[in-house]
């Protein structure tokens, strides 16, 4: 199930630049990091990278906020899908989010998993926003991602 997505107040819509700066480098770390620790199903390690308004949007686009409610949920998610996993293909910058292109795996249902587009915006070494998107070619043009980038 597609939910739509327009771009915030911090995606312009401008393509992404696949920048190697130093904190490009660190936001595509803590991105990175956030992942691992839900591929691991650490609930404990993954609140540590939220924000305390951490907020999640998922591929309907309902939003959930604040770090009480995510410890929650993610520990209900992970009892419920012990061997969810997400697997990154690319990893695209623009100012302070960062954009990662491949697919969820696991005991889900159908529409779960498959290809996603997940975005994780970053501020101050943490994660304040992350969101799952279906990965579609409207979703990539609201991002500005190339078609190129793995589909």
């Amino acid at each position: 199930m597609a939910g739509a997505w327009s771009p915030g107040p911090h995606n312009d819509g401008k393509v992404f630049a696949m920048k190697q700066t130093k904190d490009a480098l660190d936001l595509e770390r803590v991105a990175l990091a956030f992942v691992e620790r839900i591929n691991l199903g650490d609930v404990p390690r993954l609140m540590e990278l939220m924000t305390e308004d951490h907020e999640f949007v998922d591929m309907a686009g309902d939003s959930f906020r604040g770090l009480a409610l995510m410890r929650q949920a993610w520990t209900d998610y992970f009892r419920l899908f012990p061997d969810y996993k997400i697997q990154v293909e690319t990893a695209a910058i623009n100012g302070d989010s960062v954009v990662l292109v491949g697919r969820s795996d696991g005991s889900l249902p159908d529409d779960s998993q498959g290809r996603a587009i997940w975005t994780a915006r970053i501020q101050e070494g943490r994660v304040a926003q992350w969101r799952v998107c279906a990965d579609t070619p409207t979703v990539r043009l609201c991002l500005g991602l190339s078609q190129a980038i793995p589909a």
